[in-house]
């Protein structure tokens, strides 16, 4: 109800759906990088429930719990649902990532034609923001956490230029993953299945669409 108060009862919505074990695993490798995630994948898992409810600590001058809400954040269909309850069915533009990028030249023209725009531009489809395991997480630590001794350099940055230099920090600290680490289709089958487990909306989500996912 912000949005549509905020933007107006004619905005139009695109939602971009992943495979939630690929997209859980990719959030927390991002939370590797930015947000001082220094937990495995699988104990990031286990102490996700805790994080919420409080127990357990999230990473000191990291970001709120809800960030590192890996399968939490993937259960689509209730995040679905509350658009549809605010805008109509054909405001909505709804894509899955794996389909998308198998072919996007067209589900991009489609995208277009659903925003009004011209469809036959053709973008240069490339990798922004990759993945990687930090160099260094004393380098991540500074880039990334708050600090009383930051205070300062609000008197001397402005805010654009703090966040160019925070990006362009973690852009340097951001090396290839490495060959151990699984791709995100790679996430061993016990932690896909405590995953779909925990997320357990997956008819929920096809009813909602009106479609089958593709995971």
């Amino acid at each position: 109800s912000r949005i549509r108060a905020e933007l107006g009862e004619d905005t139009r919505i695109v939602l971009m759906l992943r495979d939630p074990v690929a997209a859980a695993y990719s959030l927390w490798r991002h939370n590797t990088r930015t947000a001082g995630e220094d937990l495995s994948f699988e104990e990031a898992l286990a102490a996700e429930p805790a994080r919420l409810s409080g127990e357990a600590p999230v990473p000191r001058g990291g970001l709120p719990p809800r960030y590192y809400a890996y399968t939490e954040r993937v259960r689509y269909a209730p995040q679905v649902e509350r658009f549809l309850k605010v805008f109509p069915r054909e405001q909505l533009w709804i894509a899955f990532y794996e389909t998308f990028f198998e072919d996007p030249l067209p589900e991009f023209a489609e995208l277009c034609r659903f925003l009004g725009v011209d469809d036959t531009f053709v973008p240069e489809f490339r990798v922004s923001n990759p993945s990687g395991d930090p160099r260094s997480r004393v380098v991540r630590d500074i880039a990334n956490r708050q600090a009383w001794w930051k205070a300062p350099l609000k008197w001397v940055l402005p805010p654009t230029a703090r966040a160019m230099l925070r990006h362009r920090m973690n852009e340097w600290n951001s090396a290839s993953p490495s060959p151990s680490a699984p791709s995100n289709g790679g996430v061993p089958p016990e932690l896909a299945a405590l995953i779909h487990e925990r997320v357990g909306d997956r008819l929920q989500l096809e009813r909602t669409l009106s479609r089958s996912v593709p995971w």
